[in-house]
C-alpha cells in the first residue's frame, strides 16, 4: 500500500480497477488506498465500497473460531469510510 500511495495519481487506474474485484479485501484495500490520494476525484463506485464497508468491517483484523486475531492490516475501512463519505456528502 506504501508503494502505491507513493505512486499517487499513476496507480489511480489499478486501483480502480481493483475496486471491481470480487474479492472483498482487495476492494476494501484499494478504496483505503483511493482515499489518501490527494489526486483522486471519488467515483460512484468509491462510494459503494466506502458504503460496503459500514456493511463488514472485518479489517483491521480477522480472529479465528477461538477468537485469536490471526490477520492485521491498519485499514480501518468502516471509520475510514463514514469520514470519507462525510467529507463528499454533496
Amino acid at each position: 500500500m506504501r508503494d502505491l500511495l507513493r505512486m499517487g495519481g499513476k496507480a489511480i487506474p489499478a486501483l480502480e480497477k481493483a475496486m471491481a474485484s470480487e474479492d472483498w479485501q482487495q476492494r476494501q484495500m484499494a478504496a483505503h488506498v483511493l482515499r489518501r490520494i490527494d489526486s483522486y476525484e471519488p467515483t460512484p463506485l468509491m462510494f459503494e465500497r466506502c458504503v460496503e464497508g459500514l456493511r463488514d468491517d472485518r479489517l483491521p483484523y480477522e480472529r479465528d473460531a477461538e477468537g485469536n486475531r490471526t490477520s492485521c492490516t491498519w485499514v480501518f475501512n468502516a471509520v475510514n469510510g463514514l469520514r470519507y463519505l462525510c467529507e463528499h456528502k454533496d
